[in-house]
This record gives structure tokens, C-alpha cells and sequence, in this order.
């Protein structure tokens, strides 16, 4: 017994009783492009296609349209909070959009490799630390791609977060706490492209701050980025030094680790030291006590990341364009006491 066939454009389209065009315009449309149409036709194509259980054919559409309705998210370590945050809230703009988006870790790939997945664009987050993975993963010279983070790709469009304004605003807000001695808790870069504006232009605003305030400081620093080197190398600092006033963390995991240590040393974040992170991690508040962070506007860098990469599909030939997002202080317990 022969298995039935795949319902096409051309099935759906008789079954709605209108012409192969509009079925395929109404089924691969945005909802600002369905608005050209009807009501009533575009309840019927749906509908219809619902009925014979109709899954466009992304491949075939790509080759008569030019446009494969898929884009890259570009990143690496998409398992770390705030870049799950910026893959999860990224996927649902351009879901709702009517597109899909695929991850690659920018981090494993293999350079020299060209022209592997036939997208429409490419959103690269920190893209200057993989600039050379993006222009080498585009389909055609001219493939959109737009880079979000604390860096990006010059000549290309971007959204950047301005890290060193709000390290130097989170200095000066423990400053105003009354730190005298303050402690700046790094890490190591992992790549070199992005040395400057993620990790010595934040440390370098915070320090003029400091400086500026007549205040001391000491810059710490992890070989890796996460809570638990943190902790080892605060808790051997603190058993060598006089302890700080505040702990400036470059992210979040290492203001975890921060506290972390602090508690075991028999000191409380926000009462004998204050303490803020760096990214916005949601879990931050929960903590005892809830840890002051620098918040990330994710949901707002990735909405005006995807809207640059939608203008740019549909008007190929404007300039590039760049737009500066402000991270805003979240002051919780750790940080909102004044010392005495």
C-alpha cells in the first residue's frame, strides 16, 4: 500500500481556492507583510494548510526566493547564563518574525571552512572577538551580519553595551558607600581581539574613577572565569592581604565566588564588604544576601540587533549603523549599606 504524498503549495492553494502566489506569500510572511491580505484569505490558507498538515519546504523555498528565512546566532559558551539569555530572547524575535535561527560555537569552529549553511544573516555576539569566524561563515560576500555585545565588527552594523560607563558608575556607586580600598576581581581574556574594550577599557574607567576619588585599588585576577576560581584565589588573597572595603567583579560568576569566600572568611557581602557583579544574572536575587549587578539589557540589545538585521535584508545598501545601550546598576543588599 503506497504511502500518501506530501501536500505541496499547490495542494493548499486549491484547497483554499486561491492562486500558488498568494498561498505561498500569506504562509511565508511576516505579520507586517500579512496585513496586504485579506482577513478571510489568510484565515482560509492557514486553515487549509492546518487541514493537510502542509510543512513548507525550507530548501526549495530558498531556492526560488533567494531567502532561506533562517539567520546564525554566532557566540561562544551558550551554556553560561547571560549568553543563554541572549540566545533564548534572540530565538523569540526571530521566531516571531518568521524565521529560525541556529547556534554556532564560534569558539570550536574550524577556520578556513566557508559557506556551510545557506543563511539570510548573521548576528555575531562580541563580534569582534570572531570577526574572522563571521566573514568567513557567510553564504555571500554580502550577507547581512550584525554583531551585539561589548565589542563589534567595525564597518558592520552593531549594538554595543557600553561595559567601561557602567564599571566606572559601579565604582563611583561604592565609592559614595564609602569604600576606601577597593578590590577589582578579573579574569584572564580568552581571546585577544576583544582584549581592549571587554576587558582593559571596563577596568581602565573603573581605575580613573577610583583614582579620581583619591581611593586605592588592586586588581585580582582568575585564569578562568568561573565561581570557583574566584573563590580559591579571593579566599588566599584575603589570607595575605588587609581586606578590602568593596569587590568590584567582572561577572557575575565571579562575584558568586566572591561571596562565596567572603562568607568563609567570616565576612558578610554588604556589611563588612561590599560587593557587585557584572552581567545581570537573574539569580543574583535570590541569593543571601542578593548580590548588586551590573544588568545587561539584553532584551533591548537583542530587539534592536534583530531590527538592524531585518532593515539591513530589506535595504541592502544603507550605511552601517551603530547604536550604544547603557547598562544599568541594580543595587541589592551586598552593595547598599554604607560603611561605617
Amino acid at each position: 500500500m503506497s504511502s500518501p504524498s506530501r501536500p505541496t503549495l499547490k495542494s493548499v492553494a486549491a484547497h483554499a481556492g486561491v492562486s500558488v502566489t498568494t498561498t505561498a506569500d500569506i504562509l511565508r510572511a511576516t505579520p507586517e507583510q500579512l496585513s496586504r491580505y485579506h482577513a478571510d484569505t489568510v484565515a482560509k490558507v492557514r486553515d487549509s494548510a492546518a487541514a493537510l498538515h502542509y510543512q513548507p519546504n525550507r530548501l526549495a523555498a530558498a531556492l526560488v526566493s533567494g531567502r532561506s528565512r533562517t539567520v546564525m546566532l554566532l557566540m561562544e559558551r551558550a551554556y553560561e547564563p547571560y549568553f543563554a539569555r541572549v540566545a533564548r530572547a534572540m530565538e523569540t524575535l526571530v521566531r516571531d518574525a518568521g524565521y529560525e535561527m541556529f547556534v554556532v560555537d564560534a569558539a570550536h569552529f574550524q577556520t578556513g571552512r566557508r559557506g556551510l549553511w545557506p543563511v539570510d544573516g548573521i548576528l555575531a555576539v562580541e563580534g569582534e572577538a570572531w570577526q574572522e569566524v563571521a566573514l568567513q561563515l557567510r553564504p555571500q560576500v554580502d550577507t547581512p551580519l550584525v554583531s551585539l555585545g561589548t565589542c563589534g565588527i567595525a564597518g558592520y552594523d552593531q549594538v554595543r553595551i557600553d561595559l567601561p560607563a557602567a564599571m566606572a558608575a559601579a565604582a563611583r556607586h561604592l565609592i559614595a558607600q564609602g569604600a576606601q580600598n577597593i578590590l577589582y576581581l578579573d579574569q584572564q581574556p580568552l581571546s585577544a581581539p576583544n582584549l581592549a574594550a571587554t576587558y582593559l577599557d571596563p577596568f581602565k574607567a573603573a581605575a580613573a574613577a577610583i583614582k579620581k576619588a583619591r581611593r586605592s585599588l588592586v586588581r585580582l585576577a582568575t585564569t578562568q572565569p568561573t565561581a570557583a576560581a574566584a573563590k580559591t584565589v579571593l579566599l588566599d588573597y584575603l589570607q595575605q592581604q588587609p581586606r578590602p572595603d568593596a569587590i568590584l567583579c567582572r561577572t557575575d560568576d565571579l562575584a558568586l565566588g566572591a561571596s562565596s569566600a567572603l562568607l568563609e572568611h567570616g565576612l558578610t557581602p554588604g556589611r563588612e564588604v561590599l560587593l557587585v557583579g557584572c552581567n545581570g544574572m537573574e539569580e543574583l536575587a535570590f541569593y543571601n544576601p542578593p548580590l548588586s549587578t551590573l544588568a545587561f539589557p539584553v532584551e533591548a540589545m537583542c530587539a534592536a540587533a534583530w531590527e538592524m538585521m531585518q532593515q539591513r535584508l530589506d535595504q541592502p545598501g544603507q550605511p552601517p549603523q551603530r547604536l550604544d545601550l547603557s547598562i544599568p546598576l541594580v543595587v541589592r543588599m551586598s552593595s547598599s549599606q554604607a560603611l561605617k
